[in-house]
């Protein structure tokens, strides 16, 4: 069995069998086809996480957003935490660096 090398974002591949309504009286072979291929889907996604190259939505979606707000607030308090240092290099009081870099402040 050849296996292609994985790309960096690979994508989802859906093998599709056209949808036999219920009343069109499906044969024995289109069901048993699409059994099949119902069953290699369903085997391929275990592969893949066996092969951990399936990732959670749910984890990821949270790792996201808590990498967010660790920027968010890194950014937030960014003005707080040089103002000091800013100030001991010029020479100035640093109320006054810390009222000159953040806006909001005062």
């Amino acid at each position: 069995m050849v296996v292609a090398p994985v790309t960096s974002a690979p994508t989802p591949q859906r093998e599709t069998t056209p949808a036999v309504p219920a009343s069109a009286g499906a044969t024995f072979a289109q069901a048993r086809t699409a059994h099949e291929v119902a069953k290699a889907q369903k085997a391929r996604i275990q592969v893949d996480r066996l092969k951990e190259e399936v990732v959670d939505r749910a984890r990821a979606t949270a790792l996201v957003f808590k990498l967010a707000r660790q920027e968010r607030d890194s950014w937030i308090t960014w003005p707080a935490r040089v103002a000091g240092q800013m100030a001991a290099e010029i020479g100035i009081d640093p109320h006054d660096e810390l009222a000159a870099i953040e806006p909001n402040f005062r």
